[in-house]
């Protein structure tokens, strides 16, 4: 990963009511593949849903590039619903989110914040979301997919 492509933003570790509100009331954080990597490396795998970007449509059948990102409580291991909006399955409302504990919180994480603009966050998802846009994007998902489904097929059998 080219750690130059963060340089515009500084890690923010903010508790504000907006900052919480991120993990269960909006879209869960982005990851970069060596950040989602990461997750999966830690047994996490079954909290991630493949998910999707588009450069120039609406149409949910023009997807650009697939990518992981932590799931939505009850999308685990699915397709992200077309407005991926929720409650991260990561998060507990006892505990905060757990991928904080472990230290391997994902980019779009660790990145955002409560002082962000629209058009911050927004160029901050982007940067994240063309990262999964090359080979070793791609590698990550095409792993994750055939992981998985050899799970379902070995509960079907």
């Amino acid at each position: 990963m080219n750690t130059d492509i963060f340089k515009d933003f500084k890690e923010c570790i903010c508790d504000c009511p907006k900052c919480r509100e991120a993990c269960y009331a909006t879209r869960p954080c982005f990851g970069t593949p060596q950040d989602i990597q990461s997750i999966i490396n830690r047994g996490l795998s079954d909290h991630l849903m493949l998910d999707w970007w588009q450069l120039s449509s609406f149409d949910i059948c023009d997807v650009d590039f697939y990518i992981l990102a932590p799931a939505i409580k009850g999308w685990e291991c699915k397709v992200a619903p077309s407005i991926p909006v929720g409650e991260c399955s990561f998060y507990s409302a006892n505990k905060g989110c757990v991928l904080h504990e472990l230290q391997i919180k994902p980019s779009g994480g660790r990145f955002t914040s409560c002082k962000l603009t629209d058009t911050e966050s927004s160029k901050l998802q982007e940067i994240i979301a063309q990262e999964w846009n090359t080979s070793e994007g791609r590698d990550v998902v095409r792993n994750w997919r055939i992981s998985h489904l050899r799970r379902r097929r070995e509960r079907i059998d």
